[in-house]
């Protein structure tokens, strides 16, 4: 599965559209597009990139939508008072702009303008570049299901204290300011672009890193997707217990076998990154903790929704935590642990469009981890990838839970693709597709009536319920259901609206994930969060009709590429994470595991990595492996799917004389490339000079380590371009 996710090549344009599917952009080693922030319509073809770490990426605007982003919300709303009289544009997909009347329909006052059936001139560019109080103006990318911008912000990691005043002399000769957000890293700062600049934000993000001074620049992105995805009381609860509600009894999680060993634990906090949750909802307010808004900082929400329409993270949190035999409602999976609500969406008032700002998004990461939570669940993907949001989210699975890592879960997509969206691809979190009731992979033949179907593909781990859940709802007007009449007692009566019986998608598929992964960390709360996720996927039954066959993580564990390892089994996992308990108590000096990461510009094949060492005088082999697939530029491979011999060594010994042998074939490649190599931190810290040609032996030495105890070492390689 590690594996498959590396090598994937990630599509640029990840659609995700579909019931209940939030969207944002950031990844950690992949590929990526987006918008750029003009000298608008001047650019060739080939100016328009930006970096994704050594990656260049290409983008293509489109020329009939623009967003614009306004100073404040009232210079917005009369903007949009004046349209007609402004610009010729008009809203796109107007079918509800009486809802820009309501206060605060957008944290960051953006609005998006379309030209009918020709391209938008420079004139009307200008126009709006010229009304008072607008900001910036910039092109958007991408399908009308799934449309990117970016702000006129990027963000810099500097490499080291002084690069701080290399960094504010370029902003001074570019004209531009230089700041910092709270929520991020010391070494991040973010420079902002002024109205009348000569170049975008992706062209100065571009020509900042290009200096060399720079760890990673990152545009700031904007995601636009419209949610739709619709409850109520336990024997609904078809993903949880099959009676047969849906003519096809015992397809479910199995989780009241594992409620006879735990319901949870209050210790155990989920974080839900959506679009907020109704702090005050019966279900829900006895497990809900203090969380965090991280699109308004300043707002001391807790994480509440703010929008009266922002149901997703409402029903998200319910699936995974709703209170149990309380006489209300449903149960979440994990009923005794606690919810972490962090908004990072929201709606912009037009056409149920939910927004995310990348740097929004990262700071929910980052808030996340820095304050108690053990699972993290995001029902929401991308059709870009950031460097600075996949940073943060490889920070919350390595340092997350004092160093054991946090569990990130992300739902597939709602395409139907061969390709998981980002950042479920990335090999380090939990990807999670959805079935339908008859125990198949949703897709659009399913007998469901729903016009949607999962993703699945390479970087798929397991799948999970994603029609008809029954879950908790806003409970005003504005939730998934309102006066909604069904049969109950033999007649027809109006449902709670507090609840809704037909949450879909992969967003509802990946909470079931994240509440199994509660259970175990509330019974085995010291799991290494990579143990975790191997529990839950060697747990999973094998699904009729697929052919499962053996992929090399987890033998005797099998994958198929429509299913992942099959649906999850909640008390299979529990039992699973018991025999991990036992193993990591017996052998937790087993070596090394590693990551290797192919920066440069061109695919490795046939990758041999060896690793050897000396303990108390006898030598050891630490890493033995051979990568029979290839590695594609910008991709990795490795940790956690090779190990290392059994050491027999007691914690604290040291390892020395540890060598280090890689071999590969490289496609097309320069006479040379570098490589560089860490330890115990993804930061190269020694660098050699190594030929591949058509394939040679590189040998470095590494630094001397202790053996762990309860943890692993880890060896990072880099392979970068001269």
């Amino acid at each position: 599965m590690i594996i498959r996710k590396i090598l994937l090549f990630l599509s640029i344009s990840l659609l995700l559209g579909g019931c209940a599917y939030l969207n944002i952009s950031e990844d950690f080693e992949s590929t990526e597009s987006t918008t750029s922030t003009p000298a608008l319509g001047t650019k060739g073809e080939n100016e328009n990139y930006y970096y994704y770490y050594d990656e260049k990426i290409f983008l293509q605007e489109r020329q009939d939508l623009i967003m614009v982003c306004f100073q404040d919300a009232i210079s917005l709303h009369n903007y949009v008072a004046g349209i007609n009289s402004v610009s010729c544009l008009k809203i796109w997909n107007t079918g509800k702009t009486d809802l820009f009347n309501e206060a605060g329909s957008s944290s960051y006052h953006t609005l998006i303008l379309q030209s009918i059936g020709e391209a938008i001139t420079s004139e009307q560019v200008d126009d709006l570049l010229n009304y008072p109080d607008v900001r910036y103006v910039s092109y958007m990318f991408g399908e009308e299901s799934q449309l990117s911008s970016v702000s006129d912000e990027f963000s810099v990691k500097i490499r080291s204290r002084s690069g701080y005043s290399s960094l504010t002399a370029l902003a001074e000769e570019y004209g531009c300011n230089v700041f910092q957000y709270s929520g991020f890293e010391n070494d991040v700062y973010f420079v902002r672009r002024k109205k009348d600049s000569k170049l975008g934000t992706v062209e100065l993000s571009a020509l900042f890193y290009e200096t060399g001074l720079f760890e990673y620049t990152s545009p700031c992105f904007f995601v636009f997707n419209p949610l739709d995805s619709p409850d109520t009381n336990y024997s609904n609860q078809w993903n949880l217990k099959n009676t047969g509600q849906y003519n096809n009894s015992g397809i479910d999680i199995n989780v009241e076998s594992a409620w006879n060993t735990t319901e949870g634990s209050s210790d155990i906090i989920v974080a839900v990154l959506d679009t907020g949750v109704e702090l005050t909802h019966p279900d829900l307010a006895s497990n809900i903790i203090a969380g965090y808004d991280a699109i308004d900082t300043t707002y001391v929400s807790g994480g509440a929704a703010r929008e009266s329409n922002a149901y997703h993270g409402t029903a998200v949190a319910g699936i995974i935590g709703a209170v149990k035999d309380n006489g209300i409602g449903i149960s979440g999976v994990s009923p005794g642990c606690k919810i972490m609500p962090i908004r990072v969406g929201e709606y912009i008032g037009y056409n149920e469009i939910v927004q995310i700002y990348l740097p929004a998004a990262t700071r929910g990461f980052n808030w996340a981890r820095s304050h108690g939570a053990d699972v993290i669940n995001c029902s929401w993907g991308a059709n870009t990838q950031c460097t600075q949001l996949s940073s943060a989210i490889y920070n919350a699975t390595t340092l997350g839970r004092n160093g054991k890592g946090c569990v990130v879960v992300f739902s597939s997509g709602n395409n139907g693709n061969n390709n998981v969206s980002y950042p479920s691809s990335l090999y380090y979190v939990m990807s999670v597709g959805a079935i339908s009731v008859n125990g198949k992979r949703k897709d659009y033949s399913t007998p469901d009536n729903e016009t949607w179907a999962s993703n699945y593909g390479s970087a798929l781990d397991v799948v999970a319920p994603g029609v008809f859940i029954p879950t908790t709802d806003c409970s005003d007007i504005y939730g998934f259901n309102t006066q909604l009449l069904v049969w109950h007692n033999k007649t027809w009566d109006y449902l709670d609206t507090s609840y809704s019986i037909w949450f879909g998608g992969t967003s509802a598929a990946a909470p079931h994930v994240a509440g199994i992964a509660a259970l175990i960390l509330s019974e085995y709360p010291d799991l290494p969060q990579e143990y975790v996720r191997r529990a839950i996927e060697m747990g999973c039954s094998k699904l009729s009709g697929y052919y499962f066959s053996e992929d090399g993580n987890y033998p005797p564990a099998t994958w198929n590429n429509e299913v992942g390892y099959g649906l999850v089994q909640a008390d299979a996992a529990l039992s699973m994470a018991s025999a991990a308990v036992l193993q990591n108590t017996l052998d937790h000096t087993s070596g090394f595991d590693f990551t290797i990461t192919n920066s440069s510009s061109y695919q490795l094949d046939n990758v041999i990595v060896d690793a050897y060492g000396t303990i108390g005088g006898q030598p050891v082999c630490l890493i033995s492996c051979d990568l029979y697939n290839s590695i594609e530029s910008g991709h990795q491979a490795g940790y956690p799917v090779y190990r290392g011999e059994t050491l027999t060594a007691t914690s604290g010994s040291t390892i020395s004389n540890i060598t280090f042998d890689l071999y590969a074939s490289c496609i097309d490649c320069p006479g040379n490339l570098q490589v560089g190599i860490a330890f115990d931190t993804p930061t190269p810290n020694a660098y050699t000079y190594f030929s591949f040609g058509s394939g040679n032996t590189c040998q470095l030495s590494l630094p001397n380590a202790t053996v762990p105890d309860g943890t692993r070492r880890r060896v990072y390689v880099r392979i970068f371009d001269l």
